[in-house]
C-alpha cells in the first residue's frame, strides 16, 4: 500500500521528484564539502547535527554516504562536544546502522568525553533525554 501511493505521487508530481532529487544532490555535496573542509572546522553543535539528521532519517539515500566522512572527524570534534552535543552525538551512534568498525571509530572517540562530562556532573536530564 505504501508503495501505491508512492507510485501515485510520481505520477501526479515528476517534475518535483526530479527537482527534490537535484536538491538533494546539491544538499549532500554542500555537506560533503563542509565535512571535509578542514581549513574551516566543524564545530561540534554542527556535528551533532548532522549526526542527528542522519539518524532521523534513518539513513536514507543519498545521505548515507555520510557516515564514512564524519567517521573520520569525529577525534577532532568530541574534545570539544559539550554535554548535550556528546549526547546526541551517542545517540545518534547508538541509531543509526553502520558495520563495527565504523562504530568502533565513533565510540572510541565519544564515549570518554561523555564520561568526563558524567564525572563532572555537567550532564543534566535535559542533555540525556
Amino acid at each position: 500500500e505504501e508503495s501505491d501511493a508512492s507510485d501515485q505521487r510520481e505520477r501526479r508530481l515528476p517534475h518535483m521528484t526530479r527537482q527534490a532529487e537535484a536538491a538533494e544532490d546539491l544538499l549532500l555535496k554542500k555537506l560533503l564539502s563542509c565535512i571535509d573542509n578542514e581549513n574551516e572546522p566543524l564545530s561540534a553543535r554542527s556535528f551533532s547535527e548532522l549526526m542527528w539528521g542522519l539518524a532521523k532519517m534513518a539513513q536514507r539515500e543519498p545521505f548515507n554516504v555520510l557516515l564514512e566522512p564524519l567517521s573520520n572527524r569525529i577525534d577532532s570534534i568530541a574534545t570539544n562536544a559539550n554535554p548535550r552535543d556528546a549526547s546526541t552525538i551517542l545517540w545518534a551512534i547508538a541509531s543509526l546502522e553502520m558495520d563495527a568498525s565504523t562504530r568502533d571509530k565513533f565510540l572510541k572517540a565519544i564515549l570518554p568525553v561523555v564520561a568526563q562530562h558524567a564525572k563532572l556532573k555537567s550532564l543534566s536530564p535535559v542533555d540525556l533525554a
